[in-house]
């Protein structure tokens, strides 16, 4: 994925402080649904569909990025999840996605996300 070349996703939601049905609601973060994903020079950029504005995450903001199965209360359907975690206005914050169909493809996804972000550490796979 090159910067700004748009991919189609899904977005799970926003959690606060890892708690599944404590949801974040400011800045088009509440809403789930599909949309398309693309990286910019300091972020991560998810827009909706039927939505004008994408949401936006830092990337100099993202702690970590796990992947699991289940995300804000709701199930991958066997797909993995990607979990981007940041902190902002000191609330702790990890937000889901589905933007590959496999395995494979999501290890190559996070690898380019966290590489973006400038983290060190390997994905971890959650739950």
């Amino acid at each position: 994925m090159q910067k700004r070349e748009k991919r189609e996703g899904y977005y799970f939601g926003t959690v606060v402080d890892g708690k599944w049905w404590k949801r974040y609601k400011k800045e088009g973060f509440f809403a789930r649904g599909n949309g398309d994903y693309w990286l910019e020079e300091h972020d991560f950029c998810f827009r909706k569909f039927l939505s004008d504005k994408p949401i936006r995450i830092s990337l100099q903001r993202i702690d970590e990025i796990t992947t699991g199965k289940w995300h804000a209360g709701k199930w991958g359907g066997g797909l993995p999840v990607i979990k981007i975690c940041w902190t902002e206005k000191g609330e702790n914050l990890c937000a889901g996605f589905i933007l590959a169909n496999g395995v494979e493809e999501c290890r190559r996804i996070v690898e380019k996300i966290r590489c973006a972000a400038a983290l060190e550490d390997a994905a971890e796979e959650g739950d």
